[in-house]
């Protein structure tokens, strides 16, 4: 493969968050704990270290139960951080339309997004099993990062010393909420 015309070593390159949340999870971090808090860094989120314990429940499918994998849980959380809702009135779309593109990509992959068929043939938390995986910890934080490079670019926080409005939520009650407010501090 090192003659390959167009370059290509054969090797797969991974994204930077996604050898992170690999390394936490190495460190013993579950799943869901380990790819939240590696976007929470590398993309410079801003949650506070003391709310990741609210991803320790989604991990091993969720308490144990096998369900949904804490890989993706744990991106789903990443994503509602930067694109998720504080109010009623703001469009959950662009959210909507992200974590379902991680769910079929994923499935695509793998075709499973539940850790109980994922996992079969492994013994529950036994070496083998955290080994076999790394790789949904791979796919799922290479997935993610692509959507918030992608659709969800200007939904992250700026960089140092630039100042960013987050994107206008596109709802016809949003546009009235604003046209209120603004009506509001005029009176």
């Amino acid at each position: 493969m090192a003659n390959d015309p167009r370059g290509f070593t054969g090797e797969v390159v991974h994204a930077e968050v996604s050898v992170q949340g690999l390394k936490y999870f190495r460190d013993g971090l579950y799943c869901s704990e380990a790819m939240f808090r590696a976007f929470n860094e590398v993309f410079g989120l801003g949650i506070p270290v003391e709310y990741y314990r609210f991803l320790t429940g989604f991990g091993s499918g969720l308490g144990e139960s096998g369900c949904v994998c804490g890989a993706v849980t744990g991106c789903v959380m990443a994503l509602s951080a930067i694109a998720g809702r504080a109010e009623t009135y703001e469009s959950e779309h662009d959210l909507y339309r992200s974590v379902h593109e991680l769910h079929e990509e994923f499935k695509r992959h793998h075709r499973a997004l539940c850790c109980r068929v994922l996992s079969a043939g492994f013994k529950w938390k036994s070496r083998e099993h955290r080994i076999h995986c790394e790789n949904y910890i791979l796919t799922a934080g290479d997935l993610t990062d692509r959507l918030f490079n992608g659709s969800l670019r200007d939904y992250l926080p700026p960089a140092p010393g630039i100042v960013k409005k987050p994107p206008m939520k596109k709802t016809p009650l949003a546009l009235i909420r604003r046209i209120a407010s603004a009506v509001e501090r005029e009176s």
